[in-house]
């Protein structure tokens, strides 16, 4: 395996999952994309992405609010088309979005959740190469990713797809900009592909335990460890920080064997525990703080 991209077609080969992806519909519900359909998904945007007119060197931006499968397929439709990808973060102004858009020569968009089409499309204004924007949520008047979905081009996709070596760059992701503008790391398949294989002998789960993903997909620890998970064949369930705890959170619905977090998570967990200890009084509260 030397494209990252492989990973996919491995767990389809070795152990294929009815849930591989998985995230909350819209009415709290989990809905999965089984290793066969983010194939079929994969390959078929990759065919629709050529048919825009797009061809391989050409950037693609990738924004969401929240973890989701369709942020996961696009990024391998996009490494199979030979795209680079430009995932950003939700959170950036709008003129940041133009200033890193239009470093970066941006052609297509796609994002999800909230305000982010609107923010894109103020920003592609200012954006000359920009030419189209999708988003994930189906909202009447917008273009939706599913659109693109295309059959036709295949063979050529396969063509592609078998001229691409580890050596070809697959994204571009922009730092903070806290030292001036935002620069752009240029990573390659070996870049990410080597953490994933040099990690995997230390990475003790099995195919088809469930592992929790929150982190941002657009940095690169969280999407890298998103393919360290198709190595392994874990079936990967997406939400937010505001949905993990409490009877009712996504912990105990998925009851993963693992999650990747970082420490200041751990630590308001900790501290909305501890403030929940405070408002106790008398023997509740003395043995609350002794266990």
């Amino acid at each position: 395996m030397t494209r990252l991209f492989d990973l996919l077609y491995h767990q389809l080969n070795s152990n294929p999952l009815e849930a591989s992806l998985s995230a909350r519909d819209s009415k709290g519900n989990w809905k999965s994309y089984s290793t066969e359909d983010i194939k079929n998904y994969s390959e078929q945007a990759a065919s629709g992405l050529l048919k825009l007119g797009l061809k391989p060197g050409d950037k693609v931006a990738l924004v969401i609010y929240k973890n989701r499968p369709e942020w996961v397929i696009m990024d391998f439709a996009l490494q199979m088309a030979g795209l680079i990808s430009i995932p950003l973060y939700p959170t950036i102004s709008i003129s940041e979005y133009e200033y890193i858009l239009n470093e970066a020569e941006v052609k297509a968009a796609f994002c999800g959740g909230l305000d982010l089409y609107d923010k894109l499309s103020l920003a592609g204004k200012n954006i000359p190469s920009l030419e189209n924007i999708y988003t994930f949520d189906k909202v009447e008047g917008r273009p939706y990713w599913e659109e693109i979905l295309d059959s036709e081009g295949l063979s050529k996709v396969e063509e592609i797809k078998g001229r691409l070596t580890g050596e070809d760059l697959i994204t571009i992701i922009y730092t903070s900009g806290t030292t001036g503008n935002p620069k752009g790391v240029m990573l390659t398949n070996n870049n990410i592909m080597h953490a994933i294989l040099e990690t995997a002998p230390f990475v003790t789960i099995h195919p088809g335990e469930n592992v929790l993903s929150f982190l941002p997909l657009c940095h690169i620890y969280e999407r890298a460890v998103s393919f360290a998970w198709f190595n392994k064949a874990a079936s990967i369930y997406f939400c937010g920080t505001d949905s993990l705890s409490g009877p009712d959170g996504d912990l105990a619905s998925v009851q993963p064997v693992v999650f990747t977090t970082v420490p200041r998570l751990l630590e308001k967990v900790y501290e909305a525990i501890y403030n929940k200890g405070l408002a106790l009084k008398g023997v509740k509260k003395a043995l609350f703080f002794w266990a």
